[in-house]
């Protein structure tokens, strides 16, 4: 991939997600691409009924874990800072505001996500984010 084309795919990734086109989203990843995301693994007593975040998954599953969290929002935006390419790599510096969530109010955070590109798909993502900012707004503490 070359460097432009990896941009491109990235710049068209996040203007889907600002848009809630989460079928796009996964048309534009390999079948069996994965997305990775730093933190703690919560404990699954305490928290049956949650899906776990962090860790490595099928990058299916991600969008759909996005629109859950976000989509009865009454606003969500996601400001792209920053995007730095090179060959099929490319890193989105993004900062999610969610507004009028029922009885949680404003979700702010900042996340870098690396994604790996080959053949006009997204292989891989890797996403850094503040889950402590993410769990706090959730009413979760992940640490025991």
């Amino acid at each position: 991939m070359s460097t432009e084309d990896s941009r491109r795919i990235v710049e068209e990734w996040a203007m889907n997600l600002n848009a809630g086109k989460f079928d796009e989203l996964l048309a534009m990843a390999a079948p069996d691409a994965t997305w990775w995301v730093a933190g703690p693994k919560l404990d699954e007593q305490k928290y049956p009924n949650l899906t776990q975040l962090s860790g490595e998954h099928p990058y299916s599953i991600r969008p759909a874990q996005i629109k859950a969290a976000f989509g009865k929002a009454s606003s969500a935006r996601f400001t792209v800072r920053d995007i730095i390419a090179e060959g099929g790599k490319a890193v989105l510096e993004l900062e999610p505001c969610v507004e009028g969530l029922p009885g949680k109010g404003t979700y702010r955070n900042n996340a870098m996500l690396k994604f790996v590109i080959r053949d006009g798909k997204i292989q891989e993502v890797r996403e850094y984010l503040d889950l402590h900012n993410f769990f706090s707004s959730e009413g979760i503490n992940p640490y025991p």
